[in-house]
């Protein structure tokens, strides 16, 4: 995009050129560095939200991160100014940046937990894993939104008054590990009763069937036999907005608070923009890529072993798998999944089969399940970067778009 340092008067001349993609990464790293000179390391709990030199630090990370990804590396399709970061010291310096995280904070252990509980109440209140948040909180309403109040009701399952408006994939779902840290793909993992001795982030994070969530198991079944027993009450047949029931068999319950009603604002429930886990996720990718696999391996055990997963000890091809393993779920839900994919350029990650769960109770009172096939989801190699709407360019006509629109 164009880098515009000051603000156009009418009488500009409004037909810009994009800049480079590294021009735009060198601006945003630049005022960072800036930025965070002068912000101060830490702010009193009054004003929680507001910008601090680690959050300035945190984006950095990210940014360069994603800029020494395979996406804009000058081997990969589209290629060009538009598109490539070509510094051949990339990937050192997105390590040195989640670094300089790391060494203002002391490289500790994150919040440790004890079980899924533990875990998911992370989510719902200020600590000190969090780098940078926005405060939707009673105390701070005067400036938030509506999204504080509005997530429980959202995202939970529909017989409870929810809308129940993501459906996270069964794809996904098999991502979590087992409990001993073992895959879905080995022996460990039984079809026919998927959320059994899972790891405690898959407890955490989703609603499924059986799950026990506000006073009673979520039931999202149909019933073969109505007269022995009724449709599951977050059904397609079940109750409240039944248009908007599960279509896979899941539900977010990541930052969920039971602890208040479904429509009623969670006191301090933030929303987290950045926090520690991902910069040593960040900080383990980077050192993988220059080839120091062991401060790779001891940062995603960081976050694995907080989990209560055991430590990392693959090398090669592998350990970088887990690592994007590792960050899909550590991560889950909290907006990085695609940006990260198509950083990757996984494609069997962005275009896909859409799995589901079926589920289905039986007259004797059995309850069991079937996959099946939600959506057939295309990807198009175009859809790496979106099209520059067409109102802009016409605004610009120097305005290159976007490969393949």
């Amino acid at each position: 995009m164009p880098i515009l340092e000051n603000a156009l008067g009418l009488n500009d001349n409004f037909d810009l050129v994009r800049n480079t993609y590294e021009e735009c990464v060198d601006f945003i790293v630049k005022e960072l560095d800036e930025a965070a000179a002068i912000l101060p390391e830490t702010r009193p709990a009054s004003e929680f939200g507001r910008a601090t030199k680690l959050a300035a630090l945190s984006v950095k990370s990210r940014t360069l991160l994603y800029a020494a990804s395979e996406l804009h590396d000058p081997s990969t399709s589209p290629n060009g100014p538009l598109y490539d970061y070509t510094k051949s010291t990339k990937w050192q310096d997105a390590a040195n940046a989640a670094k300089a995280v790391i060494d203002l904070v002391g490289a500790r252990d994150l919040i440790a937990v004890s079980d899924a509980t533990e875990y998911h109440n992370l989510f719902l209140s200020p600590n000190e894993d969090i780098l940078f948040a926005r405060a939707f909180s009673v105390a701070y309403y005067d400036f938030g939104t509506d999204a504080n109040s509005l997530w429980n009701q959202t995202q939970a399952p529909s017989g409870y008054g929810g809308w129940a408006l993501s459906s996270p994939n069964h794809n996904f779902a098999l991502l979590y590990n087992m409990a001993d840290g073992t895959s879905t793909s080995e022996g460990g993992y039984d079809p026919a009763n998927p959320n059994e001795n899972r790891e405690i982030r898959y407890y955490a994070d989703l609603n499924f069937n059986g799950a026990q969530f506000r006073g009673r198991d979520v039931q999202y079944y149909l019933s073969e036999d109505v007269d022995a027993f009724p449709h599951g009450l977050d059904s397609p047949q079940g109750l409240g907005n039944t248009g908007h029931s599960s279509k896979t068999g899941y539900n977010i319950r990541k930052f969920q608070d039971e602890s208040v009603g479904l429509t009623d604002v969670s006191p301090n429930r933030p929303y987290i923009l950045y926090r520690l886990a991902e910069i040593y996720l960040n900080y383990a990718e980077a050192q993988y890529h220059l080839g120091e696999e062991g401060i790779a391996r001891e940062f995603v055990s960081k976050v694995s072993t907080r989990a209560l997963q055991p430590a990392i000890t693959s090398t090669g091809a592998e350990l970088l798998e887990d690592i994007k393993r590792e960050r899909r779920v550590e991560l889950a839900f909290e907006g990085h999944n695609f940006f990260d994919e198509r950083r990757w350029m996984n494609e069997d990650h962005l275009g896909f089969e859409v799995k589901g769960l079926k589920w289905t109770k039986a007259s004797d009172g059995t309850v069991s399940n079937e996959e099946y096939t939600v959506v057939n989801r295309p990807w198009f190699e175009r859809q790496y970067y979106l099209p520059i709407p067409a109102s802009e360019v016409e605004k610009a006509p120097s305005m290159v778009q976007n490969d393949g629109y």
